[in-house]
């Protein structure tokens, strides 16, 4: 029976072909001689260049990428004094379809940002297309180039925002942004870029959404383009270390761009409302009357969530960081939080412990020495959302008329939530489920209330005082 390694030529060149990875390309042409001579023939840059357009999703995308690595090589030449130069030698850098990249460190740089990009499709299919999408975009091939096409454009416009000197000074201005990045794009690619820009910007917001710090209007515009896509990226696979990816160095101006369409189509002449309806969303949603969010009637468009597909929740509601969602000064409280990040199983990212060593504490404290005495699994997003749906019948009277009271009474794991609903569901459950856990491990333990509950400042920087009294209850 003939192997693999006996096929023509020709039928090898076209396995090589299939790949849409550098790294699986290069592993497979060095996996033995035979492939290495078939990737070593002169015809090589051919088979690469064909692949490279598959990873990336066509020509238009290859187009635009190359550009942005053409512009990437040009622009730190400059000083303050080029202004003008900076805009002619951009504007005559097209977008041409016919180019490849020359060197195999060019190959690199396309293909790893082919990776990212097909990365932030499947986020972007999963929040704007189609909420059971997993790991595989159902963008048709038309919506994923047209995705595609414009993030490679936005990842121009910031590396525009990045660079240091004349070409930042530009970008920064709206008078010479405008013709620096604009000038070559259509109406309905202005449209596109920012309508995937106002996505990243939602990307941001969710992974900042908890962090106390000061915004300012366009803050996560800013944060989107002076991040870029790969760190964007970055800050949604790792939500607990979002701050870092998106760490912006320089103070710039707080110029959002959000009037930059109105500018561009002022410009030509494009504000009359025959003209602007021929501008077409990159997705158009059909008309579901019953796919709307439980909580507030939000429609797709905005994502919605059930038990079919909170393997992927927010990212505010990854386990890690879940405990940030504990009512008032609660989620301070270094005992209260160390217990239940034990008791989840989860790595506390606020780094929240107490003196579980301590021979006082461990003797007087029944309930930290059965939860710490218990080994617990982790527990992922989709059991913690679980079990806010399923907290039990509650003997505390009052407790039952706050749950019976909430916005969310009577929501189910069938019912869908929008994020934003689905964040209030956590914050008005997770104590009173928290509660329930606490009385279950140790049921002939009772602490006295403290009368402020979960909003005594107190328990955030005291200790003893956080030891001492029960906070999981209301301000009373």
């Amino acid at each position: 029976m003939p192997s693999l390694l006996t096929l023509p030529p020709e039928i090898l060149d076209a396995i090589f072909m299939l790949f849409d990875d550098l790294a699986t390309f290069l592993a497979m042409a060095s996996s033995c001689k035979r492939f290495y001579d078939i990737y070593n023939h002169p015809h090589m840059f051919f088979i690469l260049r064909h692949v490279l357009r598959d990873a990336l999703g066509g020509k238009g995308v290859l187009a635009a990428s190359l550009r942005t690595l053409g512009v990437e090589a040009i622009i730190p030449k400059y000083t303050l004094a080029d202004a003008d130069q900076v805009l002619n030698d951009v504007q005559a850098l097209k977008e041409d379809k016919t180019g490849m990249p020359t060197t195999l460190k060019e190959y690199k740089i396309h293909f790893h940002r082919a990776r990212v990009v097909q990365q932030l499709e499947v986020l972007y299919s999963r929040s704007r297309k189609d909420r059971f999408t997993r790991t595989t975009s159902r963008l048709t091939p038309k919506e994923s180039e047209r995705f595609r096409l414009a993030l490679h454009r936005l990842w121009l416009l910031g590396l525009y925002t990045r660079t240091t000197g004349v070409v930042q000074d530009l970008c920064m201005n709206a008078d010479t942004r405008v013709p620096l990045f604009y000038s070559r794009y259509s109406a309905q690619d202005v449209y596109d870029i920012h309508d995937v820009l106002d996505w990243l910007d939602e990307q941001v917001d969710e992974c900042l959404l908890l962090k106390d710090m000061r915004r300012f209007p366009g803050f996560y515009r800013f944060k989107s383009l002076f991040a870029g896509p790969c760190n964007v990226l970055k800050a949604c696979l790792e939500p607990e270390k979002a701050e870092d990816h998106l760490r912006c160095e320089l103070h710039l101006s707080r110029d959002a761009w959000k009037d930059d369409v109105r500018l561009v189509f002022i410009s030509r002449a494009l504000l009359s409302t025959t003209r602007m309806r021929e501008l077409q969303p990159i997705i158009v949603l059909p008309d579901e009357p019953g796919l709307v969010c439980w909580g507030c009637d939000a429609r797709p468009g905005h994502r919605l969530w059930n038990a079919a597909n909170w393997d992927y929740p927010p990212c505010s509601l990854r386990p890690e960081m879940v405990l940030d969602l504990l009512p008032g000064y609660l989620k301070n409280n270094c005992y209260e939080r160390t217990l239940l990040a034990h008791y989840l199983g989860i790595t506390d990212s606020f780094g929240a412990t107490f003196l579980r060593d301590d021979p006082h504490w461990r003797q007087t404290d029944a309930l930290a020495a059965n939860l710490l005495a218990t080994t617990t699994t982790h527990m992922n997003a989709a059991q913690i959302l679980q079990a806010m749906c399923d907290l039990p019948f509650l003997a505390n009277a009052e407790h039952r008329s706050y749950l019976q009271n909430s916005a969310l009474s009577g929501v189910t794991n069938a019912d869908l939530l929008c994020g934003r609903c689905l964040i209030d569901l956590v914050k008005d459950r997770l104590w009173v489920f928290w509660l329930d856990v606490k009385l279950h491990a140790t049921p002939m333990e009772e602490k006295q209330n403290c009368p402020h509950g979960y909003n005594c400042t107190l328990q955030a920087v005291e200790p003893e005082h956080a030891y001492g009294l029960n906070h999981v209850c209301p301000d009373t």
